[in-house]
C-alpha cells in the first residue's frame, strides 16, 4: 500500500501526545488541525485525511508539535530476536531535521501550486480567445483621446470562486437570491464563479471537493467530513486559505 513507509507513526504520536498529556483539543488549538484527522493519523488511517498531499506535511507538522522525530521503520529486529523501538533523537537534531524537510516540502508544494496557476491560466487564456472572452475586453486606440478614460464593460469580474470535485458529490451555489448551481459534480469536474460578491454554498459531502477563492485553495476545518454550508464573500475568504498547502501565511 502506499502508506506502508508510515506504517507504526501512530503509535509513536499517541504516545509523545499522552507524555505531554494533551487532548486532541489542546493539540487543534496550536495546529488548527481537526481533531478527527489528529485521531485519524494516529490510528494510521491516512485514507481519511482530506487528500494524499496532505498526509506527509500533516504528520510532520505532528511530529514537531510533539518534539520527535518520525522515522519510517519504527522496529527493528536486533540479531537476539529482541524488537529495538525507535528512540527519539535530541531536540537540536530533530529541530535540524525537521527544518530541512519543511523547507523541502514547502519548495516542493510551491512548485506545485505554480504549475496549477499557470496551467489554470492558460485554459482561461485558450477558452477566452476561441470565444471571443479576452477579445471583448480589448480597447480600440482609435476610441480613446488623450483627455478620455476607456470604459471598462459591465460584466468586469467580482469575485472568482471555483469548486473542483475530487469525487461524486453534490452542490447548491446561490448568490443574490439566485440558484446558480444545484446539481452534483462528478470526479474532475470544476465550476467557476465569478460574476457576484458573495456567494452561498452548500456542499456534501465536503471531504469530495476543493474550493478556490481568487486562485488561493482554501480550508475548513471545522466541515469534518460531512456537509459544509457557508457564505464566502470577497471580505472573508483569505480568513480560510489554506496556508499549510501554499507554504506560508499571508498577510
Amino acid at each position: 500500500m502506499r502508506y506502508d513507509e508510515f506504517k507504526g507513526i501512530g503509535e509513536i504520536l499517541r504516545k509523545a501526545r499522552e507524555r505531554k498529556r494533551l487532548s486532541f483539543d489542546d493539540v487543534y488549538e496550536h495546529l488548527k488541525i481537526h481533531p478527527g484527522y489528529l485521531k485519524a493519523m494516529e490510528e494510521e488511517k491516512f485514507d481519511e485525511l482530506p487528500g494524499e498531499p496532505y498526509v506527509k506535511p500533516y504528520l510532520e507538522s505532528y511530529g514537531k508539535f510533539l518534539g520527535v522525530r518520525i522515522e519510517k521503520e519504527p522496529e527493528r529486529t536486533s540479531s537476539d530476536g529482541e524488537e529495538e523501538k525507535t528512540r527519539e533523537k535530541s531536540p537540536d537534531r530533530e529541530l535540524r531535521d525537521i527544518t530541512g524537510r519543511q523547507r523541502d516540502s514547502k519548495i516542493k508544494r510551491w512548485f506545485q501550486v505554480s504549475i496549477f496557476l499557470l496551467v489554470a491560466l492558460a485554459v482561461v487564456y485558450i477558452f477566452g480567445s476561441r470565444s471571443g472572452f479576452v477579445d471583448k475586453y480589448k480597447l480600440n486606440t482609435k476610441d480613446v483621446s488623450a483627455t478620455s478614460a476607456p470604459e471598462l464593460p459591465d460584466t468586469v469580474t467580482k469575485f472568482l470562486m471555483e469548486l473542483m470535485a475530487f469525487d461524486t458529490l453534490s452542490v447548491l451555489v446561490a448568490a443574490d437570491d439566485k440558484v446558480l448551481l444545484d446539481d452534483k459534480l462528478k470526479r474532475g469536474q470544476v465550476k467557476r464563479f465569478s460574476k457576484y460578491d458573495s456567494y452561498n454554498i452548500n456542499i456534501n459531502p465536503a471531504r469530495n471537493c476543493r474550493i478556490f477563492a481568487e486562485g488561493l485553495p482554501l480550508y475548513f476545518p471545522d466541515s469534518g467530513w460531512g456537509k459544509l454550508n457557508l457564505q464566502l464573500s470577497i471580505d472573508n475568504y483569505r480568513n480560510h486559505i489554506d496556508s499549510l498547502l501554499i507554504g506560508e501565511s499571508l498577510p
